[in-house]
């Protein structure tokens, strides 16, 4: 078995306590807690070894040293407590450090979804996404990346904070108007952040190969653009669908929102969502949004 070369970490999210003498209780939430009565040394002394730094191995070599339990009777409890979101089992040693203190909810969250907390950590850690516009949408998005553990951002935006955007975007104070929403951004955020890297321009997006220069090398792009209306999703979906990298997209009017993923060679695209209107009629009124 593969399996027992790897490292079990229980969840810190799931908290341990004896309820009774003869009750041992894991998690605190009402609808997802488990209770164990009986041998409440044992399962304390087994949860103890979930530390990260012991495979599945040498677990079993301990308990079967003191309790004769077989190795294949201690994978079996490894494996219930990973059907239940207890524990993951890292493909390497647990090695703590800061970032780890930085992101801990995070982390048992994911590993409270069963989505892998650690391992699914060091992949956001890893991927680089770009995000077009640093408005009200994509300064929202660039905060909620950061805080999830996304490694690299890249954002681009030519525009300057005026007094307007304030009120409506969520990074930006009274002090930065006539600042780059890039440079605010990307000092907000490495203050909450000081783990990111975060890479900026402020070039307008005026074409397909704009977008192409800035997004080369992304594993993801949101675009969050909402000038030109529908021209900036357009030139940005066709650049991705070119590159092969997926693409979301979110905007917002008075009344409504509008996001939707795209992934190359996967699902539809934008140009088959805006199809419908797409007309000599559409194309003059881009066209004056282009130019106005």
């Amino acid at each position: 078995m593969e399996e027992v070369k790897k490292y079990p970490l229980f969840n810190r999210d799931r908290i341990v306590y004896k309820l009774r003498e003869d009750c041992l209780r894991i998690g605190a939430e009402d609808d997802d807690t488990i209770e164990i009565k009986s041998d409440i040394s044992f399962w304390l002394e087994f949860i103890e070894l979930l530390d990260g730094t012991k495979t599945v191995e040498a677990i079993a070599k301990q308990m079967n040293q003191k309790y004769g339990i077989s190795l294949q009777k201690t994978y079996t409890f490894i494996k219930q407590f990973e059907q239940r979101n207890l524990l993951e089992l890292l493909a390497d040693s647990y090695h703590y450090d800061r970032r780890m203190d930085y992101f801990q909810s995070v982390i048992t969250y994911y590993s409270s979804k069963g989505l892998g907390g650690v391992e699914l950590f060091k992949k956001l850690q890893n991927i680089k996404i770009t995000i077009l516009g640093c408005g009200g949408g994509g300064a929202n998005l660039a905060l909620q990346l950061c805080q999830l553990g996304v490694g690299n951002l890249h954002l681009v935006d030519p525009d300057i904070v005026n007094c307007d955007n304030v009120n409506r975007q969520v990074l930006f104070t009274m002090d930065d108007i006539g600042q780059m929403k890039t440079k605010i951004t990307q000092q907000t955020l490495k203050r909450k952040n000081p783990y990111i890297t975060i890479t900026v321009s402020n070039k307008r997006m005026n074409s397909v190969a704009d977008v192409e220069n800035e997004v080369q090398g992304s594993d993801w792009v949101f675009c969050a653009m909402d000038e030109p209306p529908y021209v900036a999703q357009r030139i940005t979906n066709k650049a991705c669908m070119e590159l092969k990298i997926p693409s979301l997209y979110c905007f917002s009017q008075k009344s409504a929102g509008k996001m939707f993923m795209v992934n190359p060679a996967v699902s539809g695209c934008v140009d088959c969502l805006l199809k419908s209107c797409d007309s000599a009629e559409f194309r003059k009124l881009a066209g004056l949004f282009l130019n106005n």
